[in-house]
Formats: C-alpha cells, sequence, structure tokens
C-alpha cells in the first residue's frame, strides 16, 4: 500500500553528479506540468539523496510541492526549473528572432526609425523560448525591438510596422 497526500505532492528529479553540490535544501524551484498547460508551481527542495546512481552517476533531488486545489495528480509528467551554477547577466531574445544562414546567425532589429537592421550575432545557453544572444559587431542592448513572425521575408533596411508579442519570461 502507498499513501498519498492529496494536498501536498513530491516530486523526485535526477541531477546530474557534477551539479549535485549546488543545490542545497530549502531551495526555492519552479514545477510545470505537461498534463496542465500554462499552470506553474512553486516548491522547495525538501532534501538532496547522497547516494549516487551506480549506473547514470545521477544523484536525487526531492521537491515538496502544494497541491491545495487538486489539479495534480500522483504520476503526473513534471518538468523542474532548477538553478544552478554561476549566474552572469547576458541578452536574452526569443529563439524565434533567430535566422540560421549557413554557420552565421543573426536577428533583425527595428530601429528608432522603424527601418529594420540586419545584427549577426553569436548564441549560448537557452532557457525555455529563449537564446542568449551577444551581437558579433556590436552589443544588443536590453529593450532592443527584434522580429520574431515573418522575419523570413524581411530584407535589411525595410520599413516596418512592428507590433509587439510577449513571451513568458524564462
Amino acid at each position: 500500500m502507498e499513501l498519498i497526500s492529496p494536498y501536498e505532492l513530491e516530486v523526485r528529479v535526477k541531477v546530474p553528479e557534477r551539479r549535485f553540490a549546488d543545490f542545497k535544501k530549502g531551495t526555492a524551484v519552479r514545477v510545470t506540468f505537461e498534463a496542465i498547460e500554462g499552470f506553474q508551481v512553486d516548491g522547495k527542495i525538501a532534501s538532496l539523496v547522497p547516494r549516487a546512481s551506480t549506473q547514470a552517476r545521477t544523484f536525487q533531488l526531492r521537491i515538496r510541492i502544494s497541491n491545495k486545489d487538486g489539479r495534480i495528480g500522483a504520476g503526473m509528467v513534471a518538468n523542474v526549473s532548477l538553478a544552478a551554477g554561476d549566474s552572469r547577466n547576458v541578452t536574452l531574445a526569443p529563439k524565434d528572432a533567430l535566422i540560421n544562414c549557413g554557420a552565421t546567425r543573426f536577428v533583425f532589429i527595428v530601429e528608432s526609425d522603424q527601418a529594420v537592421k540586419m545584427q549577426p550575432v553569436t548564441t549560448g545557453i537557452s532557457v525555455g523560448d529563449w537564446v542568449e544572444v551577444a551581437g558579433s559587431n556590436e552589443p544588443i542592448e536590453i529593450d532592443t525591438k527584434v522580429i520574431t513572425r515573418g522575419n523570413e521575408h524581411i530584407r535589411a533596411g525595410q520599413q516596418v510596422l512592428a507590433e509587439p508579442m510577449e513571451y513568458p519570461a524564462p
């Protein structure tokens, strides 16, 4: 027999051994569920199991989450966002803004006169719908407008009427 509390659940996550020391009991995490679109819940690391899987070399983290409204069922697939490693400031752009042209990547930037400028970029880490970008020739400033829809039909210098789109924060 297995007892399950319907109001508080435990999510078990396996992390690589090189990241095990990055986590501490009580650290806040975000949990989403594939079966419940747009729903997320905050949780905390309840315990770190200090025994590695001998085959995968992973360690288990146990995360407690609240289920007061009963929306989460035991056994649902959960996605857990964990912060690991050193933090650093980066510029993120929606992945939809990236254009690949051979080995070169670029984004189209909307300038103050509504003209489009092609900006080569280098990419780094990605989180959800976002990717780290750095300008190859010049930096990309925060709050720069980049084109995410229809960018395959745009030419540098073209005038556009840009409409803002909302992307969920990473």
